[in-house]
């Protein structure tokens, strides 16, 4: 059947019609275990374009594993003294930023036993406030090192309570990792409406390091929750809400093969340079302590928290991940869409008047074929020259594919 102009404009509506559609069934899908798997997917597969470990560039993060400090063989709580001599000692290397990724916070948990005495709670308690006070006085005001403890269930607290007293507010950063996804990692915690934000270990180490920054020119297109800092609010419960941002893994195995495992000041001394103008992370590297243990994507093995806080430490510093902004994610859909119906379109009208039939499902089928290696080849792009990863990619590519086929399905040739 030959080509008319009403038949043309015809199909130019049934497309975009079939458009809206597929992004329509698309965006459900994403709130889907489907879609949520697929974004996984796509993670995985633009991660393995970043560039891996350079060993002419060292890293500028640096995990001190303190798992080794106990205060005795029948208990986990750490022995604060000798964490107090390693981290003065780590401090005289004259490091960026230090954050220590032990929850050293009396918690509701650590409150004494019946069988234990009120004098060793009594101890407990002032040798935690006196490794407090060497932080704050020590290494934060005398040295002028950015120091940040670690902090758990009082994330929800008030700023009095955070590490318990308002003079150390300043020190206190959340450890908390949600449990599931580690693509993203917190940035910061509101426990309510009009509350304080509890900034997290890795974003205000990463702070400290560097200026964390956008990308340059696509600002606009990109999620930010935190004035310039990449990430995207989110809502737990109630009113406590959450910002978090993408997370660069690819270092996350060099992180761990060079990390240092100590129990004394002495082995700091004698790898100094190792942490001049790093940032320097304590805490527990042990594997499979249960509750610190996290499964990454692409990786089999679990990692400690510390791992992970400091591959986010690293990426907010050195290599931000961005996200697009659901807006742009939608316009993107459509533009792609309307790039292949309109070149269809455009050469439909120009054939007009001419001999002879022209098969434009075959040009819709070539330009689909070429769009698709232009989205794969975009996202690659994207990823290794701006950081961003654009995680939907994949179910564009499928909807992109599907479009003809309901096409014909709904408006058979003829």
């Amino acid at each position: 059947m030959k080509d008319s102009r009403p038949q043309i404009v015809r199909n130019v509506l049934l497309g975009f019609a079939i458009t809206a559609l597929l992004v329509g069934v698309k965006i459900a899908v994403e709130h889907t275990s489907w879609g949520h798997r697929a974004e996984v997917i796509a993670f995985e597969l633009l991660q393995g374009q970043l560039s891996t470990f350079d060993t002419e560039k060292p890293l500028p993060v640096v995990v001190v594993d303190v798992s080794k400090i106990g205060e005795s063989k029948d208990r986990e709580i750490i022995d604060l003294q000798k964490l107090k001599e390693v981290v003065g000692a780590i401090a005289d290397q004259k490091p960026r930023a230090i954050g220590i990724d032990i929850v050293l916070t009396p918690e509701p948990d650590l409150t004494p036993s019946p069988d234990q005495s009120k004098v060793d709670q009594r101890k407990l308690d002032e040798n935690y406030f006196n490794f407090l006070d060497f932080c704050l006085g020590s290494v934060r005001q005398e040295r002028k090192i950015p120091i940040y403890l670690g902090v758990a269930d009082r994330t929800v607290g008030k700023p009095e309570d955070w590490l318990g007293g308002e003079q150390y507010r300043e020190m206190a950063a959340t450890v908390i990792i949600p449990k599931g996804e580690t693509t993203s990692i917190p940035i910061w915690f509101k426990a309510e409406a009009g509350s304080e934000k509890l900034i997290s270990m890795s974003a205000a180490l990463a702070r400290s390091y560097q200026r964390v920054h956008l990308p340059s020119g696509l600002a606009w297109a990109v999620e930010s929750a935190d004035q310039e800092f990449p990430g995207t609010e989110r809502h737990l419960q109630e009113d406590m809400e959450y910002a978090d941002a993408l997370v660069n893994y690819s270092k996350l195995e060099a992180i761990q093969q060079n990390k240092l495992l100590t129990i004394s000041d002495t082995s700091v001394r004698e790898s100094g340079e190792k942490f001049r103008d790093r940032i320097v992370i304590v805490g527990d590297g042990s594997k499979g302590k249960p509750g610190d243990a996290f499964v990454v994507t692409g990786r089999n093995e679990p990692f400690a928290g510390v791992f992970l806080h400091s591959a986010a430490a690293y990426t907010f510093a050195r290599e931000p991940m961005y996200e697009f902004k659901v807006w742009v994610r939608f316009l993107l859909d459509l533009l792609l869409s309307a790039g292949i119906i309109g070149w269809v379109a455009i050469a439909r009208f120009r054939h007009l008047g001419k001999k002879g039939t022209f098969n434009w499902h075959k040009l819709q089928n070539r330009l689909v074929l070429v769009i698709l290696s232009a989205v794969l080849v975009l996202a690659v792009l994207l990823v290794r020259f701006s950081g961003i990863l654009w995680l939907d990619f994949i179910m564009v590519m499928l909807a992109l594919w599907l479009h003809p086929m309901v096409e014909r399905k709904v408006a058979p040739a003829k």
